[in-house]
């Protein structure tokens, strides 16, 4: 098990989303709530919501809330993450994951079909042997309709290697706390709870380092999976990250982060 993992490229982001496309078998109509259209799920903002309607599941499935995407080639995937999840009126109780070799099909291949991995339910995810295909689906199993930030896909990219000991994973409560005159707190929570992250990466070669240092020019967020197998979004705090000479050709490298709402 990796103990600092993350999915760098999330083949989602330029799918196309198959649902009501037509054909034979006909695939899942798509199933939306306006303004929280399917699409809104592909994209990189997880407070932009795509709100599912009715179970749209048609193609080879039980009941369950189905989305179809096409990667648009053959992409190896090992890793699909659900961010921002959360179900009106109900709960989870698994998901699904399948790729076809032409779409629609009424043959799909699972490659994971049970529980999710941990009950941190505001993000999920899944993992498998890797698998290279160009037409996916995720199907979500609830008993009601789910609500999902963003979904991710694609293959984890693990420096374990890295030394790392001592990495911080550090929760706490989004709340105000006004001190009283009588010495009580006045709390006023604000959402969700928070979590900060520390990780000290020491000492690691030069080619290492470079690639540690390649997290800060990403843009945006970062999926993290950390060695309890938890899955988190995260922000690299302050953009930056500290990076020492411990001597020829090694170097200390320092990066903060904190999860997303």
């Amino acid at each position: 098990m990796g103990t600092c993992r993350f999915l760098l490229d999330n083949l989602v982001l330029n799918a196309t989303i198959l649902n009501g496309s037509g054909g034979s078998p006909p695939p899942p109509a798509r199933s939306e709530v306006a303004p929280w259209v399917m699409e809104r799920a592909l994209n990189s903002d997880r407070l932009a919501v795509h709100r599912w309607g009715a179970p749209n599941d048609t193609i080879a499935f039980g009941s369950g809330f189905q989305l179809d995407l096409d990667l648009g080639a053959n992409y190896p995937v090992d890793t699909v993450t659900l961010h921002g999840l959360s179900v009106i009126g109900g709960q989870l109780s698994g998901v699904s994951v399948h790729h076809y070799t032409s779409y629609p099909s009424g043959s799909p291949v699972t490659v994971y079909d049970d529980v999710f991995l941990d009950s941190n339910r505001r993000d999920q995810w899944v993992s498998f042997p890797s698998a290279s295909a160009r037409y996916w689906t995720v199907l979500i199993q609830a008993t009601g309709a789910p609500i999902v930030g963003r979904i991710a896909m694609g293959q984890i990219t693990d420096l374990d290697i890295a030394p790392n000991p001592g990495a911080k994973s550090s929760p706490f409560q989004n709340r105000l706390e006004q001190q009283l005159p009588d010495g009580s707190l006045n709390l006023n929570h604000q959402g969700y709870t928070g979590r900060n992250f520390a990780w000290t990466f020491d000492p690691v070669y030069t080619a290492m380092a470079d690639q540690l240092e390649a997290l800060v020019d990403r843009k945006g967020s970062l999926i993290y999976i950390d060695p309890d197998d938890r899955v988190f979004e995260i922000a690299i705090r302050g953009g930056a990250a500290d990076i020492s000479r411990v001597t020829q050709g090694l170097q200390s490298v320092s990066l903060e982060g904190v999860r997303l709402p």
